[in-house]
């Protein structure tokens, strides 16, 4: 697999898109009071803001998985992502560019409304353009040992925009104004385009040829085995819909999306309400904010360090890795739920709890899309993550909508009921290593060339010297 320092460029770009994904989706519900003062809503429409999130993953991600099987379909996606994260980061703000009186009937009307939910539809796209091209990002520009890194690296950035916002947003607000913050957020929106726009390599292998080209490698035999192993990996992936057929035949697949898509769907739609659940039965909603900031951080720090554990030592050893973050994931979060609701006054038991559910499971996101693309292989990567990315997705907003009609521990036990569900899932399957297989393959067979074409000018030089 080509090594090139230009993979870094596009890491930081493409997390970069994931870290706005996370700072818009959660910019109106981190300051809900000067949400309601300013545009005249309720709590129920930014309820709605947020959960256009999820809505428009089910909806969209569908199209992000056909959109990376098509030519440079990575780049197109990607370009798509900019776009309409930026669009949409614009359009919100326009209610706050109206001045005056004007302006206040404006925002408190159905015309600044309707504009916030557009802007809120359009930034939800990046969400599963960087759900499911995060896979494809790494299997195209990261070699087999830093691919569950790269991996992780995107899915934290979402978190990670989760939680600047979260802490730096009330701050401006309190500071200046909502307005402001839009600004900061939109001109941020603008950096990855801009980018893209400057630069944006098409592919690895065009980086290949170009240094090829170039004369920056000493030798051909040194790039040529890279390049056959790249263009024999993307060559023989499947197209959308042969691809979709592949991740839906294969069994252990499929128990492997179900299983952290439950998993993971509920377990953080769970710690998403936990302030309101909290609040409930008698505590502060102050120690349920700090409960899902805990979580979060430590999602963050664990998806890191267990990505780089697991490129290290773990490479053909994912599900053993899956089931042990399973495992720790429901002792931890088991704990959570009895101090939440049992022994209620131990808070820093609570801390504890929260900040190990967090930093498990933290990790299984980026390991399970990296174990779905080993089995389904050669499915595009962007097919088998659209699958987890769905039932994830359809898990959460399950979870979201029964919330208010149930009791809130009983929402606390469903979710420790989908790790189980998960855990009794992922003990099914059947470890598969095929994208490892053939590009392993493929290195030997290029390796086998060069030594031949080695010999055979060894050999015409030898005949010219006689």
């Amino acid at each position: 697999m080509p090594t090139r320092p230009v993979r870094w460029y596009v890491l930081f770009t493409f997390s970069l898109l994931a870290f706005l994904s996370g700072a818009l989706w959660i910019t109106f519900s981190c300051v809900p009071k000067s949400t309601e003062q300013i545009y005249s809503i309720g709590q129920d429409q930014i309820d709605l803001l947020l959960n256009w999130g999820p809505i428009i993953c089910v909806v969209f991600i569908p199209v992000t998985s056909w959109l990376l099987t098509t030519r440079n379909g990575f780049n197109r996606t990607v370009f798509l992502g900019f776009f309409l994260t930026f669009v949409g980061s614009v359009v919100r703000t326009i209610p706050s560019m109206v001045p005056g009186a004007m302006g206040k009937r404006f925002r408190q009307g159905k015309g600044g409304l309707v504009l916030l939910h557009v802007g809120r539809i359009l930034n939800a796209t990046s969400g599963p353009i960087t759900f499911g091209a995060a896979t494809r990002m790494s299997a195209e520009w990261f070699p087999e040992g830093q691919r569950t890194r790269a991996t992780a690296t995107v899915f934290v950035s979402n978190n990670l925009g989760i939680a600047v916002t979260s802490i730096v947003g009330p701050y401006i607000v309190r500071w200046t104004s909502l307005a402001v913050l839009l600004y900061l957020l939109a001109g941020l929106a603008a950096v990855p385009l801009i980018c893209y726009v400057i630069y944006f390599p098409s592919s690895s292998v065009e980086i290949i040829r170009e240094g090829q080209q170039a004369g920056d490698l000493e030798k051909d035999k040194d790039i040529t085995p890279l390049l056959q192993e790249e263009l024999s990996t993307q060559s023989s992936k499947a197209a959308f819909l042969p691809g979709l057929i592949i991740v839906l035949k294969n069994y252990s697949a499929l128990m492997v999306c179900l299983a952290a898509g439950i998993m993971g769907g509920m377990v953080n739609a769970y710690l998403g309400v936990l302030p309101a659940a909290l609040n409930n039965v008698g505590q502060s909603e102050l120690q349920g904010d700090r409960l899902n900031s805990i979580t979060i951080f430590a999602g963050i720090v664990g998806g890191i360090l267990m990505a780089d554990l697991t490129d290290r030592f773990f490479q053909r050893r994912l599900k053993d890795m899956l089931v042990f973050l399973t495992v720790a994931s429901f002792v931890f979060l088991f704990g959570l739920v009895y101090t939440a609701y049992i022994r209620s006054d131990l808070f820093w038991l609570q801390d504890l709890f929260a900040l190990l559910t967090g930093f498990f499971q933290g990790a299984c996101g980026p390991l399970t899309a990296e174990c779905a693309a080993e089995l389904t292989y050669p499915a595009d990567e962007g097919t088998s993550a659209a699958v987890y990315a769905l039932v994830f997705n359809v898990a959460a907003l399950i979870l979201i909508f029964v919330t208010p009609y149930t009791s809130v521990v009983w929402v606390g036990v469903a979710s420790l009921a989908s790790i189980l569900l998960a855990l009794l899932l992922l003990v099914r399957v059947n470890e598969q290593y095929k994208r490892k297989d053939v590009t392993m393959l493929s290195q030997q067979t290029s390796i086998q060339t060069v030594d031949t074409t080695d010999q055979e000018d060894n050999s015409n030089t030898y005949k010219t010297i006689e």
